[in-house]
């Protein structure tokens, strides 16, 4: 088992190797890349791929399964105590489910697919809510978590199957500024991504100019869904404290309790991004600002001074207001 969630969100893949400076002269010597196609498929949506394709995406659910399995078991366990010790417990096993897939990926070269597990995840949340809660909930909250999961599929579909912003060099022999059209290179896909921010293992694509916008929204959608959710299972649970908890308040439990930590990290995520779009800078330009040479301010030397000084600088901030215009006029 390749490891939860966090894995796969968090840990996204960023540029490691700064591209050639060898670029096209202009815009028109651009042209899509053929790279999102081929990612369709390799996603959770290819599914009549080949048997060993079918095999890698079966995967991604079977992980789903058994990280859930081990979230009822614990809640099971600690039906009688506070909801704060199976949660302790749970983030503790899914740390550990989390580093030892890691290391059966390397030591057993498995692979796994990320988006099913997330379209897995989704499905098994659904279907604890139309089976336990859904009953115990208002109107209003059966609609807004039913339409979010509804738009939720659609958006993961958009995003698995659009282009981010891909580039295919033509011309190589002109040496034209392509890094400061912020044309990056992603490792991962072995492509040029222009606004290039990370690839995303969990939406199967890499985050560009082309799908910034709609990533964010993906990923407000999801915290939507699971506070709803969350919201729902706490009103079953605060219901049946009198009763003997069944198998039915054990689901709850455990599923609200993989929607709080969802929710957690996703939050802290969104703003992170809320922030790179309000200072216009990409993840992978703050992490890896050293490899780009329009982000280094070299600092005069000063007297007795023999060490030049490299300092960071933002030459594309041009204030809050502007950085979201361009964030929103610049999608493709």
């Amino acid at each position: 088992m390749e490891g939860i969630v966090f894995q796969y969100h968090i840990s996204c893949t960023f540029s490691e190797t700064v591209p050639p400076t060898l670029q096209p002269q202009d815009q028109d010597n651009f042209a899509p890349s053929s790279k999102p196609f081929q990612l369709i498929w390799e996603s959770g949506f290819g599914v009549l791929v080949t048997f060993g394709a079918c095999k890698w995406k079966l995967s991604g659910v079977k992980e789903s399964v058994g990280i859930h399995g081990a979230l009822y078991l614990i809640s099971s366990f600690f039906a009688s105590s506070s909801i704060i010790i199976p949660f302790l417990f749970s983030v503790m096993a899914l740390i550990g489910m989390a580093a030892l897939g890691r290391r059966c990926k390397r030591l057993f070269r498995l692979r796994g697919s990320a988006p099913a597990f997330v379209i897995t995840n989704l499905f098994f949340i659904w279907c604890s809510y139309v089976i336990v809660i859904r009953q115990a909930v208002s109107s209003l909250l059966d609609i807004v978590f039913n339409v979010e999961l509804i738009m939720l599929q659609i958006g993961l579909y958009r995003i698995l199957s659009g282009d981010p912003g891909f580039v295919k060099l033509l011309n190589v022999d002109d040496e034209s500024p392509l890094l400061l059209q912020r044309v990056r290179h992603c490792k991962h896909c072995d492509a040029y991504v222009k606004g290039f921010d990370h690839h995303c293992p969990a939406f199967g694509n890499c985050i560009g100019q082309n799908n910034h916008l709609l990533f964010m929204i993906l990923l407000t959608g999801f915290i939507t869904a699971e506070a709803c959710y969350i919201m729902g299972a706490s009103q079953i649970l605060s219901e049946s404290k009198q009763k003997k908890g069944g198998w039915n308040e054990t689901l709850v439990s455990s599923t609200m309790i993989f929607s709080i930590l969802q929710v957690l990290w996703q939050g802290v995520f969104l703003a992170w991004h809320i922030y790179c779009v309000c200072f216009n800078i990409r993840t992978d330009e703050f992490i890896h600002w050293k490899r780009y040479p329009e982000f280094q301010h070299i600092v005069e030397l000063q007297p007795g001074e023999t060490i030049t000084t490299t300092k960071f600088i933002n030459p594309y901030d041009k204030g809050i207001l502007q950085n979201l215009k361009e964030f929103i006029d610049a999608r493709g």
